[in-house]
C-alpha cells in the first residue's frame, strides 16, 4: 500500500512511467516500493482531447496532510513535464484494520 490508479493516459505510457511513479511515491511517503502498486484505469475524458486531463487516485491508509500535499505536487509536476495540461490527484483513505490481502488482515 499505497495503490495508484491512473486515468487519462495510454496503458503504454503508464508502463513507461510506472517506475518513476513508484519512485515518487516511495520518496514522498517514505513507503517501501515493494508495497506500492500502479494500476491502469482506462477511463476516457469525453468532453475534450485526450492529452488534457490525468487523474491519479491514491488509495492508502491515512497519512499526514503534509505528505498528501507533497505527493500531489510531485505527481502533478511529473505529468506536467510530460505535456499534460491538467492533473488531478484524489486520495481515498481507509483505516488499516480494514485492509486484507489474500484474506490476511494487515
Amino acid at each position: 500500500m499505497p495503490h495508484l490508479k491512473v486515468s487519462g493516459i495510454t496503458k503504454e505510457e503508464l508502463k513507461k512511467f510506472s517506475t518513476d511513479l513508484v519512485s515518487i511515491v516511495e520518496k514522498e511517503s517514505s513507503t517501501s516500493k515493494k508495497y506500492i502498486k500502479v494500476f491502469y484505469n482506462p477511463i476516457d475524458y469525453i468532453q475534450g482531447n485526450e492529452n488534457e486531463i490525468v487523474i491519479i487516485e491514491v488509495y492508502w491508509m491515512p497519512r499526514p496532510q503534509e505528505i498528501c500535499d507533497r505527493l500531489a505536487l510531485k505527481l502533478t509536476e511529473f505529468f506536467k513535464e510530460k505535456g499534460y495540461s491538467f492533473v488531478q490527484v484524489n486520495y481515498s483513505e481507509f483505516p488499516g484494520n480494514l485492509f486484507y490481502e489474500n484474506g490476511i488482515h494487515y
